[in-house]
């Protein structure tokens, strides 16, 4: 049986990977179609965004569950406040971003798809028959925070990823490999 600090459960592996993957998938499709003006992966974005966002709730309900994983060593290091605050502003945002999507799209008159379904309904206008907006102001700041969040998210998995790289190859310790589930000794590993 491994020691405590170096395993995590079966269902903490699986919601970080299932919210770490479809959050890149999520965001790469984001920036794309946004860059591209390519408005029918719009729908697919949006659909996804409403599932991240199902996913990221359970995951943050069983985090508060779980309690948060303990660090594989118990030194006392100065960026111990900067890693519990990534790490929180990791789980507000996987929150926060989906929430601010589906306000700027059904406050901007769009609706909120999810995929063959109509969550919330679009508001068409009564002669035109196009998208008109319930709120053009707030669609406007969620829209904003959302492309404000989808960077900052972006740079915080990327903080992510380089820390765990960096765990794994400078700090020779099992971080990153407790989150692929092995949970082997390190001189094994030589």
């Amino acid at each position: 049986m491994s020691h405590p600090s170096t395993s995590l459960s079966k269902t903490t592996i699986a919601f970080h990977w299932m919210v770490g993957l479809l959050a890149i998938a999520i965001l790469a499709l984001g920036f794309y179609m946004t860059n591209t003006q390519s408005y029918g992966l719009y729908t697919p974005h949006k659909s996804l965004g409403v599932l991240f966002l199902v996913i990221a709730v359970i995951r943050v309900l069983w985090r508060l569950f779980e309690g948060f994983p303990t660090p594989i060593h118990n030194k006392a290091t100065n960026n111990q406040m900067l890693v519990k605050l990534v790490h929180f502003a990791l789980l507000a945002l996987t929150l926060l971003l989906p929430i601010s999507g589906i306000l700027m799209s059904y406050l901007g008159g769009y609706g909120v798809p999810f995929f063959d379904a109509e969550l919330l309904p679009k508001n068409l206008h009564p002669i035109t028959g196009k998208p008109s907006a319930i709120s053009e102001q707030w669609a406007n700041i969620f829209g904003g925070f959302h492309g404000l969040g989808a960077l900052a998210l972006s740079a915080l998995v990327v903080l992510h990823a380089g820390a765990a790289l960096k765990h794994h190859l400078i700090d020779k310790d099992m971080t990153l490999l407790r989150m692929f589930a092995i949970n082997k000794s390190r001189s094994n590993l030589s």
